[in-house]
């Protein structure tokens, strides 16, 4: 079972909260490889991720607690988590945008 420690041995990025789709896939990617290479458990990812954002990032992530109330991180999942982070760090209509940009800068 992974510990905390083993969790961020991994040298985990910290998150600022930069609207920037490369930057939030970035980090998403390395917590995930975290998970993968520490052999995180499920129901412990939404407790060791989130150590790992700063300014604006944690404030978000505190704003959602206090939202969604304290009893609610133990019912979190990690799917949960992604969802929330990428509607505000990567929404929609910028990777629309990016994906429309890279396939024209490839035909172009």
């Amino acid at each position: 079972m992974a510990t905390y420690r083993d969790f961020t041995a991994c040298d985990v990025p910290k998150f600022d909260g930069t609207l920037d789709l490369i930057a939030c896939t970035k980090w998403l990617s390395a917590v995930e490889g975290a998970f993968r290479t520490s052999c995180c458990k499920e129901k412990n990812k939404v407790n060791f991720a989130p150590n790992f954002l700063r300014d604006s990032a944690k404030m978000w992530w505190e704003g959602k607690i206090y939202e969604k109330g304290e009893e609610w991180i133990g019912t979190c999942t990690w799917k949960e988590f992604k969802e929330m982070f990428n509607t505000k760090y990567a929404p929609a209509e910028e990777v629309e945008g990016y994906v429309v940009f890279t396939i024209t800068q490839e035909v172009g």
